[in-house]
């Protein structure tokens, strides 16, 4: 797959005519989990944690939206504010991407550095087989004690499915890594690579791309040509850790 880079078009982060609405939002990272948790619906789990799925759930458009066009879209079904939590079918359709986006506005919008990161988390387990690295994404600030992850896609339900336990506004070291982690464990012999990928699509071949996207993402382009990562063929699927 070609990586060469396109002009960008997108700023993914900026609220633009949303920005008032974010200014008067929490600033505790936690609570701000909990915005983004009331505002959008996981393109996976939302099908199974909270009773029959939205109407229209299956056939939703999984494409990665800047944070201005899917405020457009929330506000537009229900004009509340967005510290008002939206019943689950009312709830816009995103991937971990789009949570990791959400909570980066946010918390970029009061001042805190924040950035999108790629890499796999090790958390998914009633969904994968122990020791399983899952394609993931989250979003990465600056606390007081240095860089933390956020996963603001975790709340309680999917919490209690998963037997979670730790505050997704901190998640603990080592358990999401981003992808350059997993490819130098890979390398080291620490991890194989087959345990690495996005439910039974693994391999070395996965943690090149993870890599791809997460360097990306370090300078803001959240969506490339690696993104279309299903089309490869058997013989691209191949790299070396």
């Amino acid at each position: 797959m070609q990586s060469a880079r396109r002009n960008r078009h997108v700023n993914h982060f900026e609220p633009g005519r949303h920005a008032a609405a974010l200014d008067a939002l929490p600033r505790d990272p936690a609570e701000l989990c909990a915005v983004v948790q009331g505002l959008l619906l996981h393109d996976h789990f939302g099908g199974l944690l909270y009773g029959a799925p939205p109407e229209g759930f299956a056939a939703a458009s999984r494409e990665t939206l800047a944070v201005e066009t899917r405020l457009d879209a929330i506000l537009a079904a229900n004009p509340a504010p967005l510290t008002s939590p939206r019943a689950p079918s009312a709830r816009a359709v995103g991937t971990c991407r789009d949570f990791a986006l959400l909570l980066a506005a946010f918390l970029r919008r009061q001042g805190t550095p924040a950035r999108v990161r790629c890499g796999f988390a090790d958390y998914f387990g009633p969904e994968s087989e122990e020791g399983r690295w899952e394609d993931h994404w989250v979003c990465q600030y600056r606390g007081q004690d240095g860089w933390r992850f956020a996963d603001a896609q975790l709340d309680r339900p999917h919490r209690e499915h998963l037997g979670i336990g730790f505050d997704p506004a901190v998640v603990p070291p080592g358990r999401f890594r981003p992808a350059h982690e997993i490819w130098r464990a890979c390398q080291s012999g620490a991890i194989d690579p087959e345990s690495c990928g996005h439910g039974k699509t693994a391999g070395a071949w996965f943690i090149q791309v993870n890599l791809q996207r997460d360097l990306l993402a370090l300078d803001d382009e959240l969506v490339s040509a690696w993104d279309g990562w299903r089309s490869l063929s058997v013989i691209e699927r191949r790299a070396d850790p």
